[in-house]
């Protein structure tokens, strides 16, 4: 049936319109933008009602009712009864912003059209959010259609000039509708349908069409005629804003710009009611609803005649009461946000935009534009006509500008990821369920509302230009926060009595804070802007919490940040000023820099500056010194409390120390730049930096060195962050374009723009997602990270290959974990970027043929097959297998039909077939092995087929080999029959290795086979050797080889303070760490009595230590008990402390006589050994057993690197200049350093100071101490004694410094040195006073506190004679007293009287006679090793060493300088048998062995030192 366009005039409006044929116009679909390689859209969280489309709303039989919202490109779907859960999001969006929406039977209309489309315009229709079908659209509608209604057989649409009619059974088009300007209009009135359209029940056919002349048309759809024109009361009356039937019939609502509303009868035209808010204020009514349950209206609220109605202009709704003339009985103040003009750009802050009664029920639905939806409910029995709220669903009113994923206690692990904290510009703060969106709320700000209604707030009968508005009432917009749970309580905690955000400066008294010790307190700091005030918030509690801390110099806050302990908040300010709090009392607790107390106020102003030269060991900078001078826009503190790094405007990055608040070091990159926002990583102690010349830096907080800089942004860097593994740097920028880099080789690996700048992101902590905001949506995006499923290439890129990126939305073609990880292969092929081809390992060429290169097999493969038999037993069923159930009788049996002939051709076979041997199933588990040389496997193909190849290529075999299972490798390597397959193998496995491929699947491969085959190697030929070859290739043997010479470090010169120093501060910190991990000391297992009786194996390969043991720090005494060994051995003549550092002596020596040198310090590469020398370390050192003819011996093998030969392949003359690069930059890759070193340096000076520690072997320090003896006299000199020596005779007016060995005492006590500071300051004395120039003090480092600092030892010849008097007396006594049993055991016991000394003058609690009697005898085998027993055995371990020392030092005299001294004889007799620090410093076991062999009662131990001390036990 034909049809035809027929356009109505007013002088056609009689006529009946003709029929059009129908034409489908097919448009092609927006080409979409690709997707990001790393990243896929998921979806939107925080999209409520973000537009001005009003919502509409679908009953679901009497039950419940569906309210749908549009948020863009999509709908959402709210189930009332349930709440307003999210039921339904609508999927695929629509490719232009949705316009205006309709549910209709069981679907929903959304309209959409915009300039993404070239004005386009479309209809869809969904149906429980899948799309079902779309309206037919005329060729010439470019409009948006900005209001649908539905009704009989018709849905209508009404544009900005026109009307569209279509047929809801075909969903085609019928009809055009134009309205014309009335005859009564007012001159220049509008032609626009600016009101609104509704159709009147038991109208049929019929709409109602305002107009922006005040008219209101009705039309007849069916015939497309003109049927009536209402005109307005006046002319001044303003164009129709809203239209709706009322439940009377032929009763219309009419409301116009100029605020008034009218009840008119559209039978008779006659207006029945007109109403007008008396305090409208020039706002004009967008939405009118009527109740429908027939309550409300009359004096007792049981009569129908109740309307409502709102304005988006307003936040209130108005109740009437349409009975005896109409009255307003209820304004519902605030029903949502009011419009605010403190939101700039945010479109839609405020004001509603629908109002609806459900039918039949005594619920309200409104939606406002502040993104919010809600329902009210009238109580039948309040004496109140304005309604309470029931359900709520709401987010950010304003765009968000910071983000963040909550961290997680160790309590609550499975809450990971799970929580998203938001600031937006409408001054609140969210919390976002990434799993639930149900659970998302705002934190409270306290009765913000209840104070506005107190103030009119809320109401419009204030004058306008009141001062006090409603934002006024919330705290200003949130510009920085920071959050840490591992002090927060949850619902627990205690809010306290008091109000929120107080200030804690201004009260006076104390706080009590015994409840929120047990419960929590805040665990959320937020800093606002113009607000000098940091306000604190509960997480459990969700709402704003006690305190408001003030920064220091009253300027605004620019930063906070809160410790991971959860206990103290820091906030900083513009002004540069920075303070920490205590959040559970919140009192201040530090400023940085602390003030000036008045005596080192004083004293500054006494010190000289010309004369003060500070000591390099000492911290630059004063008390008081060091404050940034512009805004700090980065504060961190590190996860142990110990430093506090800020960085500012200024360009300075400044590290703080946490308690003391001093300034311990700066980076200083002013004039340079500035930096405007930092990122910590505390895994790996990275600090980022974003500067102003769009770049991002990137410095370790540990070296504190720039080891990063990021380049490439081409706009104001807006955010970034760390991945959550702190392999990657993701920043959004002001040009729309978020770009990833890759920290280790800081390539750019991927960037995408997106529609509109990011403002905000954030990266959870699982890796799932990425978070961005963005300048114009008031939604959070989540994308997935695709590389946690899926390989993404991750090569570096162009900024010419930087992709427009689809923003996700609500759930619309978001992809999920599934999706994300699993895309369409039609869809990757569409983009290069997506193509993933496997890779076979053979076809990879490695960079260079000089490297050793892995293959490309996964991980997970090669270790299952080391571990396949431990996963088998894990895996193995615990019963065995259930036999299957019967068939049932009506399914037909295996004889029946078809499957009978092949039952028969089984069993009726001939003879042959019957026997057993000759039946093979080729899926057989089981093969014969007669079988097996007729059917050769692929496996020993392959094999065969590389011995006899001419070039020895293993490639197919290994090839072959890596695409095999675990299990299937395991299978074929036990299926090596014979030595010869076995030789075959190792061959191929050998020429694997020649050619430097595959390195970790080799050794695999070696240690299956190896497993498998032992039993067969053991004992075996010819075939053996091939297998020895292999080990021949890694390892050389060392055992039989002669050590010609034993360097000890004796001097290091003063280039090496700094390494010692980082060397014992990172023992201190694994010490500290162990602390904190086993705070009550370790639990000793009921096995160690046989385990300590066990020899210790120092070369065994498979000896392991507990992951979480390895931070201890190495025994403190290793280097004197290894002089004292070798001092007993037949190397004794090789072994020197020489005066300088043994490297180059160890260099000069291989130099000469050519050998081996077994080290463990890597320098030794670098020095010149000569073309044969080689380098052995000792953590490569293994034992091994080899089986020679009559007996079985063991083989001390190393890996053995020549540095000639490694710097000739690598076309180097030597190996100085690389490692001079690598020491330079340590970051940079070996191909970078290598290509580094063929270039010319910058910098020949540097270069040349470094080349000076590897040249000629020249003794720098020579002591004239021993001018009469021979250099070999320092031979067994103790390191330390050795650089005391050496200094103290070379000491020109400079600082002689002495490096403690590190004692593994309890950090959190004094150090263990303490007790044996008389002992040694003894020492240093005698020495001292037979040099010419007798120094007044010396310099120890050693542990104090938590920090490696130095301490003065002033020496004084006078107390030699105390001192060598208080020592014989204290030796004498313990030998009198105890004449029988070992000198060790005296020495021990000598040890524990200067330990108990020390405790009383030092005036310390005596630790318990259990504590000592454990600690002297070490039993502790039933119990647990505790921090005191740690702690004691230090102190014993001090006073032994120092005994040592003293002892060396008198042994280090001329004998006509000791023999001359009676104080030196007396000591010389004394210390005559003391033995070595091996006897003296036995195992745990050796000791309570010796205790139990000289039957020595600790009680006895105890009643000589209750003599000694004069205590009385």
């Amino acid at each position: 049936m034909s049809k035809d366009v027929l356009e109505i005039t007013g002088h056609q409006a009689a006529a009946s319109p003709a029929k059009r044929q129908k034409v489908v116009h097919h448009r092609d679909p927006p080409r979409r933008p690709r997707a990001a390689k790393i990243f896929a859209p998921f979806r939107t969280i925080g999209l409520v009602s973000p537009t001005s489309v009003p919502f509409t709303s679908l009953p679901l039989g009497k039950t419940t009712f569906q309210i749908t919202t549009s948020v863009g490109r999509c709908l959402h779907t709210y189930d009332l009864r349930k709440g307003l859960n999210l039921v339904f999001i609508s999927r695929p969006q629509t490719p232009a912003l949705i316009t205006a929406t309709v549910a209709w039977k069981e679907q929903v209309l959304a309209a959409w059209a915009g300039e993404a489309t070239q004005n386009e315009v479309g209809v869809w229709a969904f149906e429980r959010g899948k799309k079902c079908g779309e309206l037919e659209i005329p060729y010439d509608l470019h409009e948006p259609i900005k209001e649908i209604i539905a009704f009989g057989s018709w849905i209508i649409g009404r544009c900005s000039t026109r009307i569209e009619v279509w047929k809801s059974a075909k969903y085609e088009h019928y009809t055009t509708l134009s309205p014309i300007a009335s005859q009564g209009a007012s001159r220049g009135s509008s032609l626009s349908v600016s009101g609104g359209i509704c159709n009147v029940p038991t109208f049929l056919n019929k709409v109602l069409v305002g107009k922006g002349d005040g008219s209101v048309d009705i039309w007849n759809v069916s015939t497309g005629k003109l049927v009536y024109t209402i005109f307005p009361p006046n002319l001044d009356s303003g164009a129709v804003t809203a239209l709706q039937p009322t439940p009377a019939l032929s009763l219309v609502a009419i409301a116009r710009t100029d605020g008034s509303i009218s009840i008119q009868d559209i039978h008779t035209d006659k207006t029945v009611l007109k109403l007008r808010h008396r305090d409208n204020n020039g706002i004009s009514i967008n939405s009118i609803s009527f109740r429908t349950d027939g309550h409300g209206a009359g004096e007792d609220g049981q009569e129908p005649g109740i309307m409502a109605t709102a304005a988006s202009e307003d936040s209130d709704v108005t109740l009437w009461d349409l009975n005896n003339g109409g009255r307003i009985v209820g304004i519902l103040h605030g029903a949502h946000n009011p419009p605010s003009s403190s939101h700039e750009g945010a479109s839609g802050s405020g004001g509603i935009s629908k109002i609806e009664f459900l039918p039949g029920q005594d619920v309200m639905i409104t939606s406002g534009l502040d993104n919010a939806l809600k329902s009210w409910i009238f109580d039948a029995n309040s004496l109140s006509t304005v309604p309470r709220i029931l359900h709520s669903r709401s987010g950010h009113a304003a765009p968000v500008t910071k983000l963040a994923f909550m961290p997680t206690n160790s309590e609550d692990a499975d809450a990971t990821g799970k929580w998203l904290l938001s600031a937006g510009r409408d001054q609140s703060l969210w919390g976002w369920s990434v799993r639930r969106d149900g659970q998302s709320t705002e934190l409270s700000q306290g009765p913000v509302r209840k104070k506005a209604r107190k103030l009119g707030l809320l109401s419009k009968s204030l004058e306008m230009d009141s001062s006090v508005k409603l934002e006024e009432l919330k705290a200003p917009e949130i510009t920085c926060f920071a959050s840490s749970l591992n002090r927060d309580g949850g619902m627990g905690a205690t809010p306290g009595a008091g109000g929120i955000w107080a200030n804690m400066a201004s009260k006076k008294g104390t706080n009590d804070t015994s409840e929120s010790a047990s419960t929590g307190w805040e665990s959320i700091v937020t800093g606002h802007r113009g607000d000098k005030y940091a306000r604190t918030w509960f997480w459990g509690r969700k709402r704003a919490g006690r305190w408001a801390f003030e920064t220091a110099d009253g300027t605004e806050v620019s930063s906070v940040a809160i410790s991971a302990c959860g206990t103290f908040a820091l906030v900083a300010s513009i002004g540069g000023s920075i303070s920490m709090f205590n959040l559970q009392s919140g009192i201040l607790r530090q400023r940085f820099p602390a003030p000036l107390t008045p005596v080192q106020a004083k004293k500054l102003k006494l010190t000289d500056p010309e004369t003060a030269k500070p000591s390099p060991l000492m911290p630059q900078f004063g008390p008081g010194e060091g404050r940034h001078r512009r805004a700090v826009t980065g504060l961190m503190v590190d996860p142990l409390n110990r430093t506090v790094v800020s960085c500012g405007l200024d360009g300075k990055i400044k590290f703080w120390d946490f308690h003391s608040g001093m300034l311990l070091d700066e980076i200083d990159w002013s004039p340079m730049t500035a930096i405007t926002a930092a990122a910590y990583y505390k895994s790996s102690d990275l600090v980022a930096l974003s500067c102003d010349d769009l770049s991002i830096r990137i410095v370790d907080t540990e070296t504190k060195k720039l080891v990063r800089e990021l380049w490439g942004c081409r706009g104001q860097i807006s955010d970034f962050c760390f991945s959550n593994n702190g392999r990657w740097i993701v920043a959004a920028s002001m040009d729309s374009v978020i770009r990833i880099w890759d920290l280790p080789t800081a390539h750019l690996i991927n960037a995408f723009q997106t529609e509109s700048p990011c403002t905000a992101l954030a990266f959870s902590d699982t890796g799932e997602y990425l978070a961005t905001a963005h300048a114009d949506s008031v939604g959070i995006n989540l994308w997935n990270n695709r590389t946690l499923f899926t390989q993404v290439p991750t090569r570096m890129i162009r900024d010419d290959e930087i992709i427009e990126a689809a923003l996700p939305t609500s759930g619309e073609a978001g992809e999920g974990l599934l999706s994300a990880a699993f895309e369409n292969v039609d869809k990757a092929a569409e983009d290069e970027d997506y193509v993933i081809t496997e890779i076979d390992s053979s076809t990879v060429d490695t960079l260079s043929n000089d490297l050793l290169t892995l293959s490309l097999v996964p991980k997970a493969r090669w270790q299952t097959l080391l571990h396949l038999s431990e996963i088998k037993a894990r895996n193995k069923p615990k019963e065995p297998p259930k036999a299957p159930e019967k068939a049932p009788f009506f399914l037909p049996s295996l004889t029946n039909g078809a499957d009978a002939g092949q039952v028969k051709a089984l069993t009726n076979g001939d003879s042959a077939s019957k026997d057993s041997s000759t039946l093979y199933n080729a899926n057989s588990r089981i093969v014969r092995p007669s079988l097996s040389s007729a059917s050769q496997s692929q496996f020993t193909a392959l094999l065969h087929a590389f011995t006899k190849s001419a070039d020895q290529d293993p490639g197919p075999f290994v090839a072959y080999l890596s695409s095999l299972a675990p299990a299937a490798t395991d299978s074929e390597v036990r299926s090596l029959a014979n030595f010869t397959e076995m030789t075959a193998f190792v061959q191929a496995l050998k020429a694997r290795l020649r050619q430097k491929r595959d390195y970790e699947l080799v050794q695999t491969w070696m240690s299956v086979f190896l497993k498998c085959h032992s039993g067969e190697i053991i004992g075996g030929g010819e075939e053996v050797e091939a297998l020895r070859e292999v080990q021949v290739s890694l390892v050389v043997e060392i055992d039989k080889t002669r050590s010609s010479h034993i360097y000890f470090d004796g001097f290091l010169p003063e280039s090496k303070r700094e390494t010692r120093l980082a060397r014992l501060d990172s023992l201190l910190k694994g010490l500290v760490k162990t602390h904190d991990q086993y705070p009550r000391g370790f639990a000793v297992p009921q096995c160690m009595n046989d385990r300590l009786r066990e020899p210790v194996d120092l070369f065994n390969s498979t000896r392991s230590l507990n992951p979480s043991l390895r931070t201890i720090p190495t025994p403190s005494f290793l280097v004197p008990a290894v002089l004292d060994a070798l001092a007993q051995s037949r190397y004794a003549s090789v072994t020197r402390v020489v005066p300088a550092e043994a490297d180059t002596l160890c260099a000069q020596a291989i130099k000469d006589l050519g050998g081996v040198v077994l080290t463990s310090d890597s320098d030794l590469l670098v020095h010149d050994l000569g073309e044969d020398g080689a380098v052995v370390f000792f953590q490569d050192l293994e034992i091994r057993s080899t089986h020679e003819t009559q007996q079985s011996a063991s083989l001390l093998t190393g890996f053995v690197q020549r540095p000639a030969e490694i710097a000739r392949r690598l076309n180097l003359p030597n190996l100085q200049r690389l490692a001079y690069e690598i020491k330079v930059d340590p970051t940079i890759g070996f191909s970078e350093a290598l290509r580094r070193t063929r270039q010319p340096t910058k910098d020949h000076t540097a270069l040349q100071d470094f080349l000076k520690d590897y040249g000629s072997t020249t003794y720098a320090l020579r002591p004239r101490l021993l001018a009469d003896q021979p250099l070999g006299a320092t031979a067994f000199l103790d390191p330390r004694l050795s650089e005391f020596v050496l200094q103290i005779d070379h000491c020109n007016n400079e600082e002689i410094i002495i490096y403690l060995p590190f004692l593994m005492d309890d950090p959190s006590r004094s150090s263990a040195w303490n007790v044996s500071f008389l002992l040694r300051q003894l020492t240093y004395s005698i020495l001292a006073s037979y040099t010419p120039k007798f120094p007044t003090s010396i310099t120890e480092v050693s542990r104090k506190g938590f920090r490696i600092l130095p301490c003065a030892i002033y020496l004084c010849s006078s107390s030699i004679q105390d001192s060598t008097e208080t020592l014989l007396s204290g030796l004498e006594a313990t030998k009198l007293y105890f004449p029988d049993i070992p000198p060790a055991l005296q020495y021990r016991i000598f040890a524990l009287l200067e330990t108990l000394r020390w405790y009383m003058s030092s005036d310390r609690n005596l630790p318990s006679r259990l504590s000592l009697t454990r600690a002297l005898t070490n039993d502790y085998f039933k119990s647990s090793l505790t921090w005191i027993d740690i702690h004691l055995d230090a102190h014993f371990h001090a006073v032994l060493y120092a005994l040592r020392m003293l002892k060396q030092s008198m042994s280090h005299l001329p004998a006509h300088k000791v023999g001359g001294d009676r104080n030196l004889i007396k000591i010389t007799g004394a210390l005559e048998d003391l033995p070595s620090l091996e006897e003296l410093m036995p195992s745990r076991f050796e000791t309570k062995q010796c205790f139990e062999k000289a039957d020595l009662d600790a009680l006895k131990v105890f009643h000589f030192l209750t003599g000694q001390l004069g205590t009385s036990g």
